[in-house]
């Protein structure tokens, strides 16, 4: 699947979305808009994107794919969802005999019912049943995609939830009181709290763990110690992990085990969570009143053998009924989610800007390829990576996570305001039963950056990373994930644990961490280690240790264009770290840096060499996080008359509309080694501040303009990048005389040499990869333009037109 932006011949500037394509969890979207080129022609651009979404469309009769739907219905006395790759319906008394039915897509038909609530002492085995179902009638949220069922318990106030989405059902208790703790009823303070749902004749799941290729079932660690919690699958749906959260904030939940058991010839799926780990969540609700004691609460299994099975409702129930609101009470929830299995091996391409607009759960292999955009919508949806990811990012080449709104890199999203505020993820990257190692990411706009799970394996490793303008940065329930040359800037909390049965390690070298109010809110939970880093405008910093640390000010940065946290010249951070850090990360910083680039404005009318500029930090290690280098950042630069030659491995940024403007019989060179290429970049590869004015690469890294002689750029060993499939590398050829490359790798973008010429032109690529560009090369009948390819690889590319004259080789 790859998409790109496409130039489409000028005509209604719309901006309407329309879907291209569809599948089942994704579509294919366009829309038309106005932009003017350098030459002040509005031209018409088609902006393409993929939305992701998982059980997106669902099948109709014809073989095709429709919109779901993600509302219920009221039908004969039931709440249906029918318009989806599952389907569901809801009794209007939560106590009825089987109160939730739900199909999956191959058919297979679950029917359950909640049970009670219990208490499970795993050292003594003892159990007893604190809370048991009663009739509630179901009331329709405004939303229309769940039904609430008030005070469903007896003896604690609590409700169910029933909630469907595009993606799956969710079952929640929302207690409103706290119940007394275990001891109460006779049990250790290991005990765990348990919600017990029945289901009635189910299919046998298929129970397995993936963790990362880990030979292990999943385990939560706890209290009580390593506790099993297996994945359960029908079909293409299956039961993930379960949390227990505050209503008004879910940052800090509390992982769930599952267990699917037998008992007394019963089939119950068992939710559990250690009562002294959920406890800090539990006291911030009223305490019940009136509750039963020990003597009186009954054992669980006696309870099963005593109780039959519910067969009718016990009194008359009214029909559902459209609520006002959402009760606005203080409430802690258990939930389970069983939600569709959705794209497998999927590759985030570094061509192509993908929109999530809901749940998105990936398994299998996940590939994330350097250029990727991925952009989120404003209602809260996450990327959840189930299985291996194979992260295949690079200094000049990121993966972006950011807003819908934000236009300053990959397509424009339809509807887009240009001005992104707030936070649209819920969770930017879920990583989820894999050990992963991350490099070169940058995120944006995100509630939870990254969120690594419970049971991921560990310890986890995010490298070369820059998170901005997100309420949380890195954290969550595994026992160890590491962090190297990181900027977090405008991050409220920079490190969290949040779904941890046990304190977490975190481990984090060469971090920038610029305003934020938390550097460690979670205290003994999380034992944080910093090593060489530099906070500025950190206004609690929480418990930390490590060496080669300080606390800096706004003064100690330098900022150019959208670079907001170069040093400053003469900073007393420079050569003041330690050197004991981890020696994979100190060699890679030996190629990066913390000096800014020159910004270049004048036109350059007479030979001109650019070189290396800003200093590597090859020696003692600056404090900090470090950039990939730019030693030049430029805009609408003309090259006139003269040679302009790159060389020694030079990194060059472009802003705004063009790079470079080749006039003339101007001579373009840019000639770097093997080991040691030249970069043409966007600057957006490199600096972190997402802001509009800087413009996006809407033309072209190089580009000819209006002349009465040719001009001419040859490449060689040199690296130029696009992300998201957005701009061009070269566009024009109509006074181009010579394009030349050799040796040289291109990444996203476009090769547009399609403009006629009115002398003879000549377009040479040798030895070069060319990895997601569309090429546009000659119209086929001008006779003045001579193409010459010879080994070359063409990977991924949307589409490679070598349109030349006859006699092309």
């Amino acid at each position: 699947m790859s998409v790109r932006a496409q130039v489409s011949p000028a005509g209604a500037f719309d901006g309407q979305p329309r879907v291209v394509e569809r599948g089942p969890h994704h579509n294919v979207i366009e829309f038309v808009a106005a932009r003017r080129d350098t030459a002040g022609q509005t031209r018409a651009v088609t902006h393409r994107y993929v939305q992701l979404e998982t059980g997106l469309n669902y099948p109709d009769a014809r073989g095709g794919w429709q919109p779901s739907g993600t509302e219920l219905e009221l039908r004969d006395g039931r709440a249906v969802y029918g318009q989806g790759q599952f389907h569901a319906a809801f009794a209007a008394n939560v106590a009825d005999p089987v109160a939730v039915t739900l199909r999956t897509p191959e058919g297979l038909v679950l029917k359950s019912r909640i049970f009670g609530l219990a208490y499970f002492d795993p050292e003594s085995g003892q159990s007893v049943l604190i809370a048991e179902l009663q009739d509630a009638a179901g009331l329709l949220l405004p939303e229309k995609h769940a039904i609430l069922y008030p005070d469903a318990f007896r003896d604690v106030a609590a409700d169910v939830r029933l909630s469907v989405t595009r993606a799956g059902f969710e079952q929640d208790v929302i207690l409103r009181q706290q119940p007394p703790p275990p001891e109460t009823f006779g049990l250790g303070p290991k005990s765990e709290l348990q919600l017990l749902t029945e289901f009635f004749d189910p299919p046998t799941p298929r129970e397995h763990a993936e963790g990362g290729g880990l030979a292990r079932t999943n385990q939560l660690t706890t209290a009580a110690g390593p506790r099993v919690d297996p994945r359960l699958t029908f079909g293409t749906m299956s039961f993930g992990k379960g949390r227990a959260f505050r209503l008004e904030d879910s940052a800090d939940a509390v992982p769930v085990r599952k267990t699917w058991e037998r008992l007394e010839g019963r089939q119950f799926l068992i939710e559990a969570v250690p009562y002294e780990q959920w406890r800090p969540q539990l006291d911030t609700l009223p305490k019940a009143a009136g509750f039963r004691s020990a003597q009186t609460a009954p054992a669980l299994r006696d309870h099963l053998r005593s109780a039959p099975r519910r067969t009718v409702a016990a009194k008359a129930t009214p029909e559902l009924r459209l609520a006002q609101a959402m009760p606005a009470r203080p409430g802690v929830v258990l939930d389970y989610v069983l939600t569709l299995v959705s794209q497998s091996d999927l590759t985030l391409a570094a061509d192509t800007t993908y929109y999530v607009t809901g749940p998105v759960i990936l398994t299998g292999v996940t590939t994330i390829e350097g250029g990727t955009v991925v952009k989120y919508a404003n209602n809260g949806p996450y990327l959840r990576i189930q299985g291996t990811i194979r992260c295949l990012t690079g200094p000049y080449r990121p993966a972006f996570f950011t807003a819908q709104d934000d236009d300053t890199v990959g397509a424009i999203i339809a509807g887009s305001t240009g001005s992104p505020g707030g936070t649209y993820a819920a969770v930017a990257l879920w990583i989820d039963d894999n050990v992963a190692s991350l490099r070169h990411l940058r995120i944006a706009w995100a509630d939870l950056a990254v969120y690594y799970d419970v049971d991921t394996g560990w310890p986890q490793e995010l490298w070369h990373t820059q998170i901005a303008h997100c309420a949380y940065g890195v954290g969550g329930g595994c026992p160890e994930f590491r962090v190297y040359n990181a900027l977090l800037d405008h991050v409220a909390i920079n490190f969290y644990v949040a779904g941890a049965g046990a304190p977490v390690t975190a481990r984090v070298e060469h971090l920038t961490s610029d305003s934020a109010t938390w550097l460690n809110q979670s205290g003994d939970w999380l034992n944080l280690c910093l090593t060489n880093s530099l906070l500025v405008n950190v206004a609690n910093p929480g418990a930390w240790t490590g060496a080669g640390n300080a606390v800096g000010t706004a003064a100690d940065f330098n900022t150019v264009l959208a670079g907001r946290h170069y040093l400053a010249p003469g900073s007393a951070h420079r050569d003041a770290g330690t050197e004991a850090v981890d020696g994979r990360l100190r060699a890679e910083l030996a190629g990066l840096t913390t000096e800014p680039p020159a910004r270049w404005t004048e036109p350059v009318t007479a030979e001109t060499v650019f070189e290396p500029w800003v200093a590597r930090d090859a020696d003692t290690p600056d404090r900090g996080y470090h950039y990939p280098p730019l030693d030049f950042l430029l805009s609408g630069l003309a090259v006139s008359g003269t040679s302009l030659t790159l060389t020694h491995g030079v990194a060059v940024g472009v802003y705004g509309t063009d790079g470079f403007l080749l006039q003339g019989d101007a001579q373009f060179a840019s000639t770097g080694e093997p080991a040691l290429p030249n970069r043409l970049v966007h600057y957006r590869v490199v600096q972190e501040d997402p802001a509009a004015e800087h413009g996006r690469v809407a033309g072209a890294l190089l580009q000819d303009a209006n002349a009465t002689s040719a001009a001419t750029a040859r490449l060689r060993f040199t690296e130029l990048v696009l992300p998201g499939g957005e701009g061009a590398h070269f566009n024009g050829g109509a006074t181009l005389g010579a394009l030349v490359l050799s040796d040289c790798e291109l990444t996203g973008g476009r090769l547009d040499f399609s403009l006629p010429g009115t002398w003879t032109r000549t377009v040479a690529l040798t030895n070069n990869v060319f990895d997601r560009v569309t090429f546009s090369l000659g119209t086929g009948s001008d006779p003045t333009l001579s193409v010459h390819a010879r080994n070359n690889l063409f990977r991924g590319c949307p589409a490679v037109n070598l349109n030349a004259a006859p006699g092309t080789t």
